[in-house]
């Protein structure tokens, strides 16, 4: 069985993990049709240029990236109605609510 907290760490895990790639493609579209699209990997070092750049310490930079890559509140909210779906998921098919007796 899972838990709630397995299910919501999964999630955020997940949405941290393709946050990179969805920044890529989202300055990627962003680009004029004028002008030629920028590949991933310039994007990402742009990114990284942008974050050294930022005055302060660490945590100064890592608010930045995590503005920048849009990770925060909304990626909370994510995660917990991953991990209560899933809980209330398990729970329903371990009533047979879902599926109905004798169908599991």
């Amino acid at each position: 069985k899972e838990s709630v907290v397995v299910n919501a760490t999964s999630a955020v895990l997940a949405v941290t993990l393709s946050s990179p790639l969805n920044f890529v493609r989202n300055m990627q579209f962003a680009v004029p049709l004028s002008q030629p699209v920028p590949s991933g990997l310039k994007v990402l070092r742009n990114l990284a240029a942008e974050v050294r750049a930022q005055g302060g310490g660490s945590l100064k930079k890592s608010l930045f990236l995590c503005d920048r890559l849009r990770l925060g509140v909304a990626t909370l909210r994510l995660a917990v109605g991953m991990g209560l779906s899933g809980f209330l998921y398990e729970r329903c098919v371990e009533n047979e609510w879902l599926l109905g007796p004798g169908t599991s």
